[in-house]
Order: C-alpha cells, then structure tokens, then sequence
C-alpha cells in the first residue's frame, strides 16, 4: 500500500504510527476524564497512552537493532574477517576441540567444576594441540570510554580468540544468553585483533533444549570479527538420561 511505503522512506512502522495514535487518543481521554471530573476516565486515558508508549518504544528499538547485522556485513568486514590457509586448519582444530569436550576432557575435571576449572583444562588441550602458538590468558580487549574487557583466550598468531562458559543452575541458564550478546556487542565496539571469536558453551548435563538453536542465534558477522558459537553437550545423555558411563 501507499501508506505502507511512505511510512518506511520515514523509517516508520505501521505498528508505531497507530501506537502514537492510541497515545494521543488516551491522552485525549485523560483530559475529558479530569475537565469533567471523572477519574475513571482520566486514569484509563493514562494507561491507554503509558502502554501505547511503552510499545511504540519497543518496537523503535527493534527496528533499529534489526539494521544492525546488514551494516556489519559490508564487504570491507567480510574481507577482514577472513584467515589464511594456516589459520583456517587452527581454526577447525580449535572447533574440534570444543565440540568433542566432553569425550576428550570431562574426566579431567573435578566433581564440583565451576567454569574457571573447564578454562584450565581447555588450556592444557590447546597448549599441547599448538605447542608453539603463542597463547594468552585473560587476553585485555581496549574499548572506548572505559577500562576494557578481558577475553578468556586469545591465540595469537591465529587470530581467535575464545570465550568460555557453562551450562549450570536454572537462573544461569536463563541469563546466558544475554550475557553472551552483551559481550559480543561490547567487542564489536572495540579495537579487537582477532578475526574468530569463538563461544564455547559447555553444557555437560544436556540443560540447552535447543543447542543448535542457541548456536545459531549468537554467531555470524560482527563487523571486524566473526563469531562462532559452540554448544559442547554430554552425547551418552538424551533427554537427562544417561546412556553410557
């Protein structure tokens, strides 16, 4: 439709226009409700335009954060993104690695294991797969306006870097994922070396109901960087049953 059309040259929603219109339709109550002294009309004006308000908000900040991913697939970042031939077979030895955790390492962790001790033995399979890499600790990422944020490990001489957490209790679960964007949108705005971010999130009691859903939602193109996320799950245990010892 016509209207349609011109209301995205704006850069405005259908939603918002009627969103707008219902504020000043309950604004408009509002003042019929208190020029004839009727405060059930005047307090349902107020939640009529509070609601509408809130929800045209909403829908702004969608709007806006759904043109993020088009401006950071612009072919100057695709091109600064990529590796070379060594990098690339680092790059798939790392994604091994963290796919295949559970197999190769969770006998070495101890029974009460918090996330520190998964970082310790991740280090000790990349130190021994890449014995002359130069692998750093608590690697200082600089941002703008503050001190900065330290990233879990970044490989240098292959330009990843990786970022570390688990699966545990209920409520951590549930703020996992926002703990993931919030990080990865504090890189995309910082001077960052790396080319591979690569989120390792290790789920040894199968609590992710969809990992591949999780992996999905939280990878591709930063602007400058390329995020890959990785859901390591217990594969001997479906549905919090044990099939294997």
């Amino acid at each position: 439709m016509l209207r349609e059309k011109i209301l995205r040259i704006l850069g405005y929603s259908t939603k918002c226009l009627w969103a707008d219109l219902a504020v000043l339709f309950g604004l408009g109550c509002a003042g019929v409700g208190i020029g004839y002294g009727n405060m059930a009309v005047a307090t349902g004006g107020v939640s009529i335009s509070l609601s509408a308000a809130w929800f045209s908000i909403r829908e702004n900040q969608q709007a806006l954060l759904s043109q993020q991913p088009q401006r950071a697939i612009a072919p100057r970042d695709q091109t600064e993104v990529s590796l070379d031939h060594f990098q690339r077979e680092s790059l798939e030895q790392i994604l091994d690695l963290c796919r295949n955790f559970y197999s190769r390492a969770h006998s070495q962790l101890p029974s009460n294991f918090k996330e520190k001790d998964v970082q310790v033995v991740l280090e000790r399979l990349l130190r021994s797969t890449f014995p002359n890499s130069d692998i750093r600790r608590e690697y200082p990422i600089p941002q703008p306006y503050c001190h900065g944020r330290l990233i879990d490990f970044m490989l240098v001489d292959e330009k990843v870097a990786i970022e570390v957490k688990v699966v545990s209790a209920q409520g951590r679960r549930n703020r996992l994922f926002d703990e993931l964007a919030v990080d990865l949108e504090a890189y995309r705005h910082s001077e960052t070396s790396f080319r591979k971010l690569i989120c390792f999130v290790y789920d040894p009691n199968n609590q992710l109901p969809n990992p591949r859903g999780f992996e999905n939602h939280l990878r591709g193109d930063r602007g400058g960087f390329e995020v890959i996320t990785i859901v390591a799950q217990n594969p001997y245990q479906a549905n919090g049953v044990s099939s294997a010892g």
